[in-house]
């Protein structure tokens, strides 16, 4: 019997040239007056005899052209299912005929939200959307990054406030 669990190999070409930040603070720490780039992203998996779809919002900054690039990815929401069998599973679970429309709109709002967040921030010169610096698929789905102001209350992303 073999029991060696199944893995696709990841070839990395250039150790080194990108820093995965597991918070928007150690994402925001990395730069220096510099643009980021954001971008919305989606895909779809099998999962058994079902899919999941997922959505997320990508940040890339590049500090300096020989250093690395920073990068962290929010995700927004998962739905998980078939045709008129899909539900929400992420950030919280829900099952309607309007799934992937709400999905669509937790991804907006995480989008904003990081937008305008970024925006207010001293560290960064601009926010440049749709874009990314190209990171193998991997590194980015696999980031699950956080951010102490970004929350999930009620059905909807938002931005905690800032305590005086």
């Amino acid at each position: 019997m073999d029991n060696k669990v199944p893995h696709k190999p990841l070839e990395i070409k250039y150790v080194g040239q990108a820093v995965e930040c597991g918070t928007l603070d150690v994402f925001l720490k990395g730069i220096v007056h510099q643009p980021v780039l954001l971008m919305p992203l989606e895909r779809t998996l099998p999962s058994g005899s079902q899919y999941m779809r997922q959505w997320a919002v990508h940040l890339t900054a590049r500090p300096s052209s020989t250093g690395p690039v920073y990068y962290a990815t929010f995700h927004a929401a998962e739905v998980v299912g078939i045709a008129q069998t899909m539900s929400l599973t992420y950030p919280y679970r829900f099952h309607s005929r309007s799934v992937l429309a709400r999905a669509q709109i937790l991804k907006l709002e995480v989008m904003h939200l990081l937008q305008q967040e970024l925006m207010e921030h001293p560290r960064v010169s601009e926010v440049i959307t749709p874009a990314l610096y190209r990171l193998p698929d991997e590194w980015v789905w696999m980031a699950k990054c956080t951010s102490a102001r970004l929350i999930y209350h009620q059905e909807h992303w938002m931005l905690k406030e800032v305590e005086a």
